[in-house]
């Protein structure tokens, strides 16, 4: 069975996770378990079933998948009894080592998480000698703020990836205790500490562990691989795409809409959504603009309806102006945030947590299945009035503080637990509803990018590093692909046009992107860069879902170049993207490529100066002289397979 060896391995016969009870450790090694099995398509699920004492049902669900060496598994807890449970605490949704040889220290990998920096999304690398340890949590509730909750553990001639599946607080630790050849991992939610009323049940976070042989890109490939195959969601049955987006503010009023919608149609530029950002809704002045802050001061007035001074004639004018030139139309929501002098907050008050405050924010409780049910209508309203293609969900404040101030002495947790389960609720009938919706996840810029909330959506802007500092630095939005795309690998960034930068357009290219709009008195040159600017985008975004080799390492220096190499084996092509930042004082270097068929020939297309000739796998593998002529350049050569 695909996994048995992982799983032995790992947990030595013992239990996955686990807590305590009360005073004590749950005792769940070693326990008689109830065990069923299930052959579904693309994994074998096991359901382990016990009782603790007569109060505490516990199930859990354990899949092996059958195409990667991979296990992902989490547990439901059920108060049976008619009377409450005991404290369950120091909730561990992971518990296991993992053996290697003593005589080696391997290597820790942990990232950098969203939080508006160049650096967002680096590695972290921590050798492992004896007594190491590293300790980590995400900040604020949101699973991917300042820390992402993926990690990777290398040893020699393999490794395992570990990702948390939580859209909330966790926690995580690894540490080698000693000399031997074993490290612990442990992971959970942080400060958890609750009692289960009767008949009540919770869902803990979801945890995987994958394992690869090969070097370190080896494993970050097979990461990839497992997500697209089973995390990032299917449109008819293939990973859906990130669109290429144009960008207009919703601040600006219905005629200046429509303005722009006739420049895109004069100017027959090739995107393939219409963006309308924040600032559209509730009772904004004609005009506003995003630094004064009427957008955010306006979360949830009105019951998210558009803002008649801006839109007299509904959204529904834009969005058929729109459609009419066959082209996807997005808008803007923040469904979780609200002001608490909305009215809605006075007339529901137990639907929103938080203190009142008028100048303050309040949070809608997802937890709250009325709740929950009232702003799912409200989005799905909006969705078929508009026949909105991509929904985009921002969240601009971190829950923890929320949940914290609801929860009881003796629940702590529960509000989290239940907001949560609530929150894929939500987005789960979205998608049920409309099976073609993209959900554009948001969160103040990559906030929330675990792999259970990447089930059901895909970052377009993937930081909001391009708001503030540099804005779209080239070196930085380099650095965002390069790393985050080993775990997200269907993610997008925002960069202006109308300096007709090439440089620093292609520089944000990943598997896709969103453009400023181009003013009405740009040159003709401009209409015809961005054209050009947006067909590169779509080229190169029909080859992100292959493997991604690095050619070059990535660093922050100006000084260096950065390469990596995109392919397809499968289609026997692929692209080397290369970059050449402007201090940079080589000119030239030999380049191997990997995943190619040395015996095979290959056809060579430079993006800027057309057919370069033929190759073969040999030569292009074993040392390829490749040479950018210019500082600050970017060099695409796309080749192919033709014998």
């Amino acid at each position: 069975m695909q996994g048995e060896r992982l799983y032995r391995e790992l947990f030595q016969d013992q239990f996955p996770m686990g807590f305590t009870l009360g005073e004590k450790d749950a005792g769940l090694d070693g326990r008689e378990w109830s065990i069923s099995r299930d052959c579904l398509p693309e994994y074998d699920l096991e359901r382990w079933s016990t009782t603790l004492g007569e109060s505490l049902r516990l199930e859990l669900y354990l899949r092996r998948y059958r195409d990667t060496d991979c296990l992902e598994w989490y547990l439901q807890m059920e108060n049976i009894s008619g009377y409450d449970s005991e404290l369950i605490s120091q909730v561990d949704i992971a518990r296991f080592q993992v053996l290697f040889d003593g005589n080696t220290s391997p290597f820790f990998l942990d990232y950098n998480g969203s939080n508006e920096q160049m650096c967002d999304f680096m590695e972290r690398r921590t050798q492992l000698f004896h007594r190491a340890r590293r300790t980590l949590r995400c900040e604020g509730g949101r699973s991917s703020s300042v820390v992402m909750p993926y990690f990777n553990l290398l040893m020699e001639d393999y490794g395992y990836t570990f990702a948390i599946g939580w859209s909330g607080q966790w926690r995580a630790e690894l540490v080698r205790p000693d000399d031997e050849g074993l490290v612990r991992f442990t992971a959970g939610m942080e400060d958890a500490a609750f009692r289960l009323h009767p008949g009540e049940k919770v869902t803990l976070p979801h945890m995987l562990v994958l394992y690869a042989q090969g070097d370190e890109y080896e494993l970050f490939n097979a990461y990839r691989r497992f997500a697209f195959a089973h995390i990032i969601p299917k449109k008819d049955g293939k990973p859906i795409e990130a669109p290429i987006c144009m960008g207009t503010w919703g601040g600006n009023p219905a005629s200046r809409h429509m303005e722009t919608i006739e420049l895109v149609k004069e100017h027959q530029l090739e995107i393939e959504t219409y963006w309308i950002d924040a600032g559209w809704y509730g009772n904004v002045a004609a005009g506003n603009v995003e630094n004064d802050g009427s957008w955010y001061r306006n979360a949830g007035i009105g019951d998210w309806q558009p803002s008649r001074s801006l839109y007299p004639r509904g959204m529904e004018e834009i969005a058929d102006a729109v459609h009419a030139m066959d082209i996807g139309f997005l808008l803007w929501y923040e469904p979780e945030r609200c002001r608490a002098c909305a009215r809605r907050v006075a007339e529901h008050p137990d639907w929103y947590v938080g203190v009142r405050s008028d100048e303050g924010d309040v949070m809608l409780d997802l937890g709250n299945d009325e709740a929950r049910e009232w702003i799912t209508g409200i989005l799905s309203s909006a969705i078929e009035r508009y026949d909105m293609q991509v929904l985009r969900i921002d969240f601009n404040y971190g829950p923890l503080p929320f949940w914290n101030y609801k929860d009881a002495q003796d629940r702590k947790g529960i509000a989290e637990l239940r907001y949560v389960a609530g929150f894929y609720r939500m987005w789960d009938d979205l998608l049920e509803r409309f099976p073609s919706l993209i959900i554009d996840n948001c969160a103040s810029g990559g906030r929330r990018l675990d792999f259970e909330a990447l089930r059901r959506s895909i970052p377009l802007f993937r930081t909001d590093y391009n708001c503030f500092g540099l804005l779209d630095k080239p070196t930085a939005t380099q650095i965002h692909t390069w790393y985050l795309s080993r775990f997200a690998p269907v993610n997008s960034a925002s960069v202006t046009t109308a300096s007709m930068d090439t440089y620093r357009f292609r520089s944000v290219l990943a598997a896709g992107v969103s453009t400023d709009m181009p003013s009405g008195e740009s040159p003709d040159e401009l209409w015809s860069w961005y054209n050009r600017a947006v067909r590169e985008a779509k080229r190169l975004r029909s080859y992100t879902t292959g493997d991604m080799w690095p050619l070059t390492g990535c660093s922050v220096s100006d000084q260096d170049w950065m390469a990596y190499q995109l392919n397809q084996p499968d289609q026997g092509r692929g692209v080397i993207v290369s970059y050449r930042r402007e201090e940079s004082q080589i000119r030239l270097m030999d380049i191997c490529l990997r995943g190619l068929e040395e015996e095979a020939v290959y056809e060579l297309e430079d993006l800027d100066a057309g057919p370069l000739g033929q190759a073969s796998g040999k030569e292009l593998t074993q040392g390829w002289p490749f040479e950018i002529l210019e500082r600050r350049s970017c060099r695409m050569v796309f080749y192919n397979k033709v014998g």
